[in-house]
């Protein structure tokens, strides 16, 4: 499977595509790219109305869980 395929069948919505796809697309990923991601999960976990959070304390599945709750209603803007 190439990136390249694999890029174009992200056009399906993602509740279609298979996790094994979004986990090989993950491992292929220049590190930079990875990186900057990392940073800004961090950071929304940490910011808005979790503001006064210390950094710290927010585990990783707090952070995981704060950008579902956050992007829910882009994916269903986008969805429909």
């Amino acid at each position: 499977m190439s990136l390249r395929n694999v890029l174009l069948g992200l056009k399906l919505a993602r509740r279609d595509v298979p996790d094994k796809v979004w986990m090989w697309l993950a491992d292929h990923m220049p590190r930079p790219l990875v990186y900057w991601c990392a940073i800004r999960l961090g950071v929304n976990a940490v910011s808005g109305e979790h503001s006064d959070d210390e950094v710290p304390g927010v585990t990783f599945m707090d952070a995981l869980e704060r950008w579902e709750v956050e992007q829910a209603p882009y994916e269903q803007q986008r969805d429909s």
